[in-house]
């Protein structure tokens, strides 16, 4: 049986004898831009300036279009004493194959974790986090893709913008040399596994269900250029793509800023981005990296798809960048699928074999079909991630996906040669639903914490410091599932950040435990001292974060 691989592609392809356009970000100095200006004029440099109070960041920035990356090379030679910043722009390409599908019932990501192959190995515990999600407000996800198809098994949250005409327009439609329309499909595809309709006898059932009335799904068209081939028809592969850079523009677009020829953004505030596209770029260019930094900083998770090359994760864009969660693709036997990224760039893995995913029109009577990659992987993360924000309003970092994970069975399964080393290849396990649900159930429980009593410890717990006579209560740990809790009578201490995860132990030993929780020591404290503490727990000190308390 066929396969449909969906997600990366190799930026760069080209079609036809076309001359491939070389783009580049330019920032200018600030001193230097009338120069600037100047010489891209007399250069007659193909050209468009985004002002420095919105787009892509500070100073004044161009997008620069050249025939030829030779020509480019020596127009920016000659003016790199006016430049602050460069780098290239990069085609990125989203594109599947579509094949047969048996049956409906291969969604085995739903299931709890299980070790026998026939059950679970890669069970994300999906059924398991919905049975107890409590919904609290609403969440939106955005899909940084090919736009919206109407289907009858997705409802479209219709507050987006297409990045690549400039338009309110995010429907997924191309037009060829002859007048006629035809769509991509892969954003329909990859948003359906993340929020495919339930229970309405059509394609296939997400995580959640775009039709409840608190979950969006917002469109964000950034593969919608159409490479001007001029055999291409609507009955041919669709060669679309779109820049990287429209990717920044879109999350500085969502943050608020104002964009040249884009109205403001005035829907619901976004929570996570889903990118199941990308380039081979070899690092993060910096426009993307600021903008993916303030999108973080805004409290939005962004996951990206590792690459389906075979190939090292850390060559490709946006899974390179700092601050993303970046998916690898297993098989249904939790082996890293043979297409699939990997090394130390992957975050956390997930089901992308034989994904059933909804495509935009019946084909031979069927409405999804089996869709492989890591392109479909990805919105599996991101969904866990909106249903746990959904419960708590806490939107998962890297660090809490990393510890919401199930172990691999096998590390031999995972075949990540060429690599010397197999242990993270991709990422720290496969992700649990049902057990991110938990650790932010936990962080949605510590808010404040109070001094209770004296101690006559002589080491605080993890090493840190010595204490002398006082203590704080901040853990309580329920046998069934592990939450934080504090103290009622809160009025001496304020509990500013904390990651919590399961066990209780520190540094291999075990702490002092008392009827209700886990007692962490505190040195004495003089006024308006803050003191980070760490957690540590079963698997060990995993995290570079503690626990700020100030006086």
């Amino acid at each position: 049986m066929k396969k449909l691989i969906i997600g990366l592609s190799v930026a760069g392809m080209a079609f036809g004898a076309q001359a491939e356009e070389s783009r580049y970000i330019v920032k200018v100095k600030q001193e230097a831009y009338p120069q600037m200006a100047y010489q891209v004029k007399s250069a007659q440099v193909k050209h468009k300036v985004i002002p420095a109070e919105s787009g892509l960041q500070s100073g004044e920035t161009m997008v620069l279009s050249f025939d030829s990356d030779d020509e480019a090379q020596a127009f920016l030679s000659q003016n790199k004493g006016s430049i602050a910043k460069v780098a290239k722009d990069y085609k990125v390409r989203s594109f599947g194959q579509w094949g047969e599908s048996e049956s409906d019932s291969k969604q085995q990501f739903f299931k709890d974790f299980n070790t026998d192959e026939a059950y679970g190995p890669t069970g994300m515990g999906i059924t398991s986090a919905l049975s107890r999600l409590n919904k609290n407000g609403t969440v939106t996800m955005a899909f940084f893709d090919s736009g919206h198809y109407p289907s009858e098994d997705m409802e479209w949250y219709l507050q987006g913008f297409d990045f690549t005409q400039m338009d309110t327009d995010t429907e997924d439609r191309l037009v060829d040399k002859n007048g006629n329309s035809c769509y991509d499909g892969h954003g329909l595809s990859v948003a359906s596994v993340a929020a495919g309709i339930w229970g309405n006898d059509y394609g296939t059932r997400g995580v959640l269900s775009s039709d409840a009335p608190e979950v969006n799904v917002l469109p964000i068209r950034v593969t919608g250029r159409l490479d001007e081939d001029p055999n291409f028809e609507c009955s041919d592969f669709n060669p679309v793509y779109g820049w990287l850079s429209d990717n920044s523009l879109a999350i500085d677009w969502l943050l608020g800023e104002d964009i040249p020829e884009a109205i403001p953004y005035s829907g619901e505030p976004v929570n996570v981005i889903n990118m199941s596209l990308g380039a081979q770029t070899g690092e993060c260019p910096f426009y993307l990296q600021e903008a993916i930094d303030k999108a973080n900083a805004a409290g939005i998770a962004v996951v990206t798809a590792a690459g389906n090359f075979n190939d090292d994760a850390s060559l490709y864009s946006p899974g390179n960048c700092d601050g993303v969660i970046t998916v690898g693709a297993l098989t249904k036997e939790a082996e890293r699928d043979e297409y699939s990224n990997y090394g130390q760039g992957v975050t956390v893995s997930a089901q992308g074999d034989m994904v059933p995913a909804t495509i935009p029109e019946p084909y031979y009577g069927m409405t999804y079909y089996d869709a492989n990659g890591t392109s479909i992987a990805a919105p599996l993360v991101t969904a866990s991630i909106a249903l746990a924000a959904l419960d708590t309003g806490v939107i998962p970092d890297e660090t809490m996906i990393k510890a919401a994970t199930n172990p691999f069975l096998m590390d031999e399964t995972l075949d990540c040669d060429p690599l010397d080393a197999i242990d993270g290849c991709l990422g720290s396990g496969v992700l649990s639903t049902d057990k991110l649900l938990t650790i932010t159930r936990s962080l949605k429980e510590i808010k404040q914490g109070t001094l209770v009593e004296e101690t006559d410890l002589s080491e605080m717990p993890c090493g840190q410091s010595t204490i002398e006579k006082e203590k704080m209560r901040i853990l309580g740990i329920d046998v069934d599932e592990p939450v934080l809790r504090l103290p009622k009578d809160i009025k001496d201490y304020h509990l500013e950040s904390v990651r919590v995860f399961e066990g209780s132990t520190v540094n291999g030993e075990e702490v002092a435990t008392i009827e209700d929780g886990i007692s962490v020591a505190l040195p004495n404290h003089q006024s308006g001292q803050t003191y980070t503490l760490l957690l540590c727990y079963e698997q060990g000190c995993l995290l570079d974060k503690g626990i700020t308390i100030t006086p």
